[in-house]
């Protein structure tokens, strides 16, 4: 199944939350994005703790 956006449109979409610089932090954003990411790609295999590891730079 291919999604109806792209990376792009939902990193986009995380970024829209933390519009102002006082809201910003590394931790929120990285939440925001992957339950972004959850909602474009909903498949069984993908869950958040998955998301987590693959977006993890020491992995």
């Amino acid at each position: 199944m291919k999604p109806n956006c792209t990376l792009d449109d939902v990193f986009g979409a995380a970024c829209k939350v933390f519009d102002g610089p006082d809201s910003y932090a590394l931790d929120v954003f990285r939440d925001e994005f992957i339950g972004q990411l959850l909602n474009a790609l909903p498949h069984p295999s993908l869950n958040y703790d998955g998301w987590l590891i693959e977006l993890d730079p020491r992995e």
